[in-house]
């Protein structure tokens, strides 16, 4: 279930000082570390779905899932904002800035405490993309044995012709009718 608790609220109003902002940075990436975990729950929950698929479970699903990705929208949002704040407590180009960078310009408290972060978001996008991709391979299996199916009811319905022009028996899509319109 998600967890409506976790605090959408920009953290851009602390102080300029390099201690503040990365102390900011780092609550707003446990948050992220909450929501993704809160994807990743979502993502588990639609292979679920996708095993034993209804239309309503297949909404909620779906839901869920949007829920979670504009809260990551704004969460992203908010470190966007703290970080080019970093950049020019740096000196560092915000194209330049990756959390592996500031680590090296930190206190180290601030360090353990922002590679714990990074270690912990690598490891749920990691997880995510992986069941993602599963995800993905049921839903292609499914869409590929539908359209098997609606080929062979195709092929039912519309047997075409049992002999060629040439008066032999066609072999290729002899598959009869289901219904006759003889009498």
């Amino acid at each position: 279930m998600l967890n409506p608790s976790v605090n959408m609220t920009s953290e851009l109003t602390v102080e300029g000082s390099l201690e503040s902002l990365v102390d900011a940075l780092v609550d707003v990436l446990r948050k992220e570390v909450e929501v993704y975990g809160e994807l990743r729950e979502s993502v588990a929950q639609e292979h679920r779905v996708l095993l034993k698929p209804s239309l309503e479970a297949i909404h909620a699903s779906n839901a869920r899932k949007e829920t979670c990705l504009l809260k990551t929208r704004l969460l992203e949002e908010v470190r966007a904002g703290i970080t080019h704040r970093l950049c020019g407590q740096l000196g560092i180009g915000q194209e330049e800035i990756t959390l592996t960078t500031l680590i090296s310009h930190v206190s180290p408290r601030q360090r353990k405490r922002l590679a714990e972060c990074q270690s912990a978001l690598r490891s749920l996008v990691t997880e995510i993309a992986g069941m993602n991709g599963r995800n993905g391979l049921l839903i292609e299996s499914s869409i590929q044995f539908s359209e098997g199916a609606m080929q062979f009811f195709a092929n039912m319905i519309s047997g075409g012709s049992t002999y060629a022009e040439s008066g032999q028996l066609r072999t290729r899509g002899l598959n009869g009718r289901i219904c006759s319109s003889r009498g």
